[in-house]
């Protein structure tokens, strides 16, 4: 079943034509990469897809409706979430509290019920802490929730960014460059993370720079290059291509290596 559906996307910045006739389709419940060199346009395609940037052509469905150009926040209740290659945390607050964030949007914000702090406030922010607690949990983050966010290794923060994404109930997460920083421990536990989203029927697209990740969590990847689609399919068999490894290595780095 197709979750997310994109046709011809294309974008431009000034005489820059930074996204160009991109076309892919995404499963429910796989995990989805989407790889390129540098400059590729990865990272604008996931602002177009999560609403920060409006396309100038082509069109964005999820699960068959059209969410071309609808803001963040509207595809955030639409079962869209997203985590940033820059980490996006509140250094002063506490784990726990930086996770409950993503419950935003599943509670009552009415001002006055707040301002009484009424039996429905109290119980609604229990339900939210219990759950930022089993988010916690549930990316290995096994810790003091209450201690600073601050106080959090680079790939614990990763962990937690991720945790607070899945906070919102998305049907979809997009994760842009999870492992970027990451030592080789932070990103095998990443990626047990990621495939356990997946296999709990949470589609995952992401970006990232990690060929060893990509190949092997990914049930498909779709490059990029300058651009436009260069080639789509299976792990390995992408990685293989000619033409993909042109665009990592140029053509006398693909030459020595075929040689090799």
């Amino acid at each position: 079943m197709t979750l997310l559906n994109i046709k011809e996307i294309g974008i431009d910045f000034g005489g820059i034509r930074a996204l160009d006739q991109v076309t892919l389709s995404v499963e429910k419940g796989e995990v989805f990469s989407i790889i390129g060199p540098n400059g590729a346009g990865k990272t604008t395609l996931f602002n177009v897809i999560s609403g920060v940037y409006r396309p100038h052509r082509g069109s964005i469905l999820l699960d068959g409706t059209e969410i071309t150009g609808v803001t963040p926040w509207r595809l955030a209740r639409a079962g869209l979430s997203r985590s940033f290659q820059n980490l996006q945390i509140f250094g002063r607050m506490s784990v726990l509290d930086n996770v409950m964030v993503g419950r935003h949007r599943h509670e009552n914000r009415n001002m006055l019920a707040h301002l009484f702090t009424l039996p429905s406030v109290l119980a609604q922010n229990r339900i939210s802490r219990e759950l930022a607690q089993h988010y916690l949990s549930y990316v290995g983050l096994d810790i003091d929730a209450r201690r600073s966010a601050a106080g959090l290794s680079y790939g614990e923060l990763k962990r937690m960014e991720i945790a607070r994404a899945l906070a919102t109930e998305p049907r979809i997460l997009l994760l842009d460059e999870p492992a970027a920083g990451c030592n080789p421990t932070e990103t095998d536990a990443l990626c047990a993370v990621i495939r356990k989203i997946a296999d709990d029927g949470i589609t995952v697209v992401l970006i990232e720079h990690d060929m060893k990740l990509v190949v092997q969590i990914s049930d498909r990847i779709h490059v990029l290059n300058q651009g436009r689609t260069l080639a789509q399919g299976k792990g390995a068999e992408v990685m293989s291509r000619p033409e993909v490894m042109t665009a990592y290595l140029g053509e006398h780095g693909t030459r020595e290596m075929l040689r090799a």
